[in-house]
């Protein structure tokens, strides 16, 4: 049960690092 919810929460931190990223990279290509 506590493995599901820390595998939870680092899979949204992953995305939400990836959006961070992808924002930064679109703002370079401008």
């Amino acid at each position: 049960e506590h493995m599901l919810e820390y595998s939870t929460l680092s899979a949204s931190n992953c995305g939400r690092i990836l959006s961070f990223i992808g924002g930064l990279l679109h703002l370079q290509k401008l």
